[in-house]
C-alpha cells in the first residue's frame, strides 16, 4: 500500500504509471508494472463500479420473505458448512432444549409404554456395574421422540429386550453390531435393527473417521449428548431423523440398505465365532525368533565396535552418521536429526552392511513383537481370536480389522509363512480359503472398457503376460519372470496413481525407463488412459468419486495450486471408484456367502475376510460343498463386463493350503 500511495502521488491514475513504468526506480516495483501491465488495467476495471446499468427499485419484491429454511440447509449440508447447518437443524435446538429422560418405575410402566403405540424407536445400551439386584449389567435408553425418552433399569432390561425383540416397532441404534455384543453378554439378541445411524453418517460423509454417536451427533446436530443411556437414545432419534434425508439426497439409500445395514450381524457373528490358533506354534517361534534378535544384535554392536540400543533412532543415528560415517540424509521431523528411517537404510545397503542387518533386526522384532507374543495373549481359554471388524474405518469402504488386525498377517517372509501355520481349524474340520483373482484389476476393466484387458480376462489368459507381450511387443511365450514382474507393478500401480519415480524405485530401474514403460502401456491400454483422465474430470466436476454401486468418496485439492495436493487427489479420484467397487463386491459376496450357508444348513461358519478373500472354517465332511457353494455365491454377486474369478483352495491352517478344483458340468 506504501509503494502504491507514492506511485499514485507522483504519476497519477494506473494509466500513468504504467506509462512511466520505465522511471520508476525500486526494480521490483518496475519489473512488475512492466510484466503485468493489462493485469494491472483489469484488476483496476474490476474494482471500478459500473454506473451505467439502469436500476429499478421493486418495493413489493423488496419486501422480506419468510426464510426458506429448508432450502438454505441443504445448499449448507451440500458445501459441507456443517457449523452452519447445525445452527438450522431443529434437531439440534430438540437435543439442547428437552428434560431430563425419566426412569420407568415398573414393569408394568414400561409394558404399558411399549405398546402403546407403533412409531419407531431409537435404542442406546450401555454397560453399568453389575450388582445382585442386577445382574444385566446393562442400562438401555428408549427415545421415540425428543419428549418421550426413558431410561430402562438393568433389572428390567431383560423384559424389555424381549418385548422389543417380538414387538412390532422398529428400532434404531447407533451401531448396532457393538450393541449386538454388549446384549449378547447377558444372554439377549439384537436380530433387527431398522436403521444404524453410525453407517449413515459414515455414508454420508466417508472421508471422516471417527463416527461415534459424540462425534457424529456434534457435526450434525451441534452438541454431544449428555451421559447415560437415555440421552444416548435421544440423540440417535434425532440423528436419524436429520441423516434419513441425506441418505436419500446423496441417493446412499441401495448401498445403505443392501450392504452395510445387513452386513453388521455377518460381521458381529464373525468376530463371535473368532479364529483358533495353536499356542504351542508361536511359543516355538517366538523362542526362535528370540534367538534371531540376539544373534543380529550381537552382529550390529560387532560392525559398530560398541554396544548401543538398536531400537533407540538417536543412538542408531550417532552410531551410523558419527561413529561409522555414513552418509546423513537430510535432518527432518521435529528433532532435526538424521533420519533412521527403513527407507533410508535401504539406501545405505550398499554403503555397509549393517544398514541391511539393523532392517532384519527390526523386521524380526516387529514379528515377534507385534504377532507371535501378541497373538497368544489376545486369545480367549479356548485359544480363539476374536478381532474387531471396523466397517467405517477406511474411506473406499473397505473393512479393518483391530485388537488384532487379522487382515495383515505377513505372507511373504519364510518366518511369516510360519505364523500363518499357527492360525488352524479345530480338530475335523478344515479352513476354506475363497480369493477373488485381480478383482480390482477386473474391475478396471469393466470400469474403462478397455477392449485388450476385457479379451485377456474373457480368455481367461495371465493379465500380467498378456500386458508385458502387449507393451514390449513381444510373443506371449516370450516374456520372461523379469518381464512379467514389471507389467504386473505396471499393471496394480496404474490403479495407486504409481508415478515413473515410484515404478523405478519399486523395479529398481532409471525414471527414464520406466516413464517409458508407462507411456506404452497407456498407449496400448488406450481404454484405460481415457478413464483415468475422464474419473479425474469428473470428479473434479462433482467433487466426490462413486463406485459401482454408488459410494461416495469426497476429493477434495483437485484444483489445488500445490502440484503434491493436487497430485495426491488425482490419485484417490482414480483408485476410489476401483478400490471401492471391489470393497462393495466382497461385502456383497460375504453376505451371499453367509446367507447360502445358512440356507443348505451347513455348520461351516465365515470367520475372517481379507481384503477379497474370504476364510471359512468347515467340517471336514462339508469341504467339498462348501467350496463350490461359496465359490458359486461369490461369483454370482454382479454381472460385470469381465468375469469374477474365485480361487478356492482348503488346508488345515492358513499356511497349508491346496487348490480345490471347481466342479465338472454336466454337458
Amino acid at each position: 500500500q506504501k509503494g502504491a500511495e507514492q506511485l499514485i502521488g507522483k504519476y497519477g491514475p494506473v494509466e500513468e504509471i504504467i506509462a512511466h513504468a520505465d522511471e520508476v526506480r525500486r526494480k521490483t516495483y518496475r519489473e512488475s508494472l512492466v510484466n503485468n501491465a493489462d493485469q494491472i488495467r483489469l484488476s483496476k476495471r474490476l474494482a471500478t463500479l459500473n454506473e451505467s446499468g439502469e436500476v429499478t427499485l421493486d418495493k413489493e419484491g423488496a419486501v422480506r420473505q419468510p426464510p426458506d429454511v429448508d432450502a438454505l440447509l441443504a445448499c449448507y449440508r451440500e458445501l459441507e458448512f456443517d457449523s452452519l447447518a447445525s445452527r438450522l437443524e431443529p434437531s439440534a435446538l430438540l437435543l439442547a432444549d428437552t428434560e431430563a429422560p425419566a426412569a420407568f418405575e415398573s414393569s408394568g410402566q414400561m409394558r404399558e409404554w411399549l405398546e402403546s403405540s407403533d412409531a419407531p424407536l431409537a435404542v442406546a445400551v450401555q454397560r453399568v456395574t453389575a450388582t445382585a439386584t442386577s445382574p444385566s449389567g446393562i442400562e438401555a435408553g428408549l427415545s421415540a421422540g425428543a419428549d418421550a425418552t426413558w431410561v430402562v433399569s438393568p433389572e428390567l432390561v431383560l423384559e424389555c429386550w424381549q418385548m422389543l425383540e417380538h414387538g412390532r416397532r422398529d428400532v434404531w441404534v447407533h451401531d448396532w453390531k457393538t450393541a449386538i455384543h454388549a446384549l449378547a453378554r447377558y444372554g439377549m439378541h439384537f436380530r433387527r435393527a431398522a436403521d444404524d445411524t453410525m453407517l449413515m453418517a459414515f455414508l454420508a460423509d466417508s472421508s471422516r473417521t471417527d463416527h461415534s454417536l459424540p462425534k457424529a451427533a456434534r457435526r450434525r446436530l451441534g452438541s454431544a449428548p449428555e451421559e447415560g443411556a437415555g440421552h444416548a437414545a435421544r440423540a440417535t432419534w434425532l440423528l436419524r431423523n436429520t441423516l434419513q434425508a441425506e441418505i436419500d439426497r446423496l441417493n446412499l439409500r441401495q448401498i445403505y440398505e443392501e450392504i452395510e445395514l445387513p452386513l453388521a450381524p455377518v460381521l458381529a457373528s464373525m468376530e463371535s465365532t473368532g479364529i483358533q490358533i495353536d499356542p504351542d506354534i508361536l511359543a516355538d517361534l517366538s523362542r526362535r525368533l528370540a534367538r534371531g534378535i540376539e544373534d543380529l544384535q550381537a552382529q550390529v554392536e560387532d560392525m559398530a565396535g560398541r554396544s548401543f540400543k538398536i531400537g533407540s533412532p538417536k543412538q542408531l543415528g550417532e552410531v551410523l552418521y558419527q561413529h561409522l560415517a555414513l552418509p546423513a540424509p537430510p535432518k527432518r521431523g521435529k528433532t532435526k536429526t538424521p533420519s533412521t528411517a527403513s527407507d533410508v537404510l535401504e539406501g545405505l545397503r550398499s554403503k555397509h552392511p549393517i544398514a541391511g542387518l539393523v532392517l532384519e533386526w527390526r523386521k524380526q522384532s516387529k514379528l515377534k513383537n507385534t504377532y507371535v507374543d501378541a497373538l497368544r495373549r489376545l486369545a480367549d481359554a479356548s485359544s480363539r481370536l476374536h478381532t474387531t471388524f471396523n466397517p467405517t474405518g477406511s474411506a473406499t469402504g473397505r473393512l479393518s480389522s483391530k485388537n488384532p488386525n487379522l487382515q495383515n498377517i505377513p505372507a511373504r517372509t519364510e518366518m511369516g509363512r510360519e505364523i500363518r501355520r499357527a492360525f488352524v481349524a479345530r480338530p475335523g474340520w478344515k479352513f476354506i480359503s475363497a480369493d477373488y483373482s485381480q478383482i480390482e484389476l477386473r474391475v478396471l476393466a469393466h470400469l474403462s472398457r478397455d477392449p485388450t484387458l476385457l479379451d485377456t480376462f474373457r480368455r481367461g489368459g495371465d493379465l500380467h503376460r498378456s500386458t508385458a507381450s502387449e507393451v514390449l511387443g513381444i510373443a506371449p511365450d516370450e516374456v520372461g519372470p523379469d518381464q512379467r514382474s514389471r507389467a504386473k507393478a505396471v499393471n496394480f500401480g496404474i490403479i495407486y496413481g504409481l508415478s515413473a519415480f515410484g515404478l523405478a524405485r519399486q523395479l529398481q530401474i532409471s525414471q527414464k525407463a520406466a516413464k517409458s514403460y508407462i507411456e506404452r502401456y497407456l498407449a496400448r491400454y488406450s481404454g484405460v488412459a481415457d478413464f483415468t483422465r475422464d474419473i479425474v474430470d469428473q470428479t473434479r466436476e462433482k467433487g466426490y468419486s462413486e463406485t459401482l454401486f454408488g459410494r461416495r468418496r469426497p476429493v477434495l485439492n483437485l484444483a489445488s495450486r500445490n502440484r503434491t495436493a493436487r497430485s495426491f487427489a488425482e490419485r484417490i479420484a482414480v483408485n476410489s471408484p476401483i478400490q471401492g467397487t471391489a470393497a462393495d463386491l466382497i461385502k456383497k459376496a460375504m453376505l451371499a456367502t453367509h446367507a447360502a450357508l445358512r440356507q443348505a444348513g451347513m455348520r461351516a461358519r465365515m470367520v475372517l475376510q481379507i481384503h477379497d478373500s474370504l476364510l471359512i472354517e468347515t467340517p471336514d465332511s462339508e469341504v467339498g460343498e462348501v467350496s463350490e457353494l461359496v465359490r458359486n455365491e461369490m461369483e454370482s454377486v454382479a454381472n460385470l463386463a469381465t468375469p469374477l474369478v474365485v480361487d478356492v483352495k482348503a488346508g488345515p491352517n492358513m499356511r497349508d493350503m491346496t487348490r480345490v478344483e471347481r466342479a465338472a458340468t454336466a454337458a
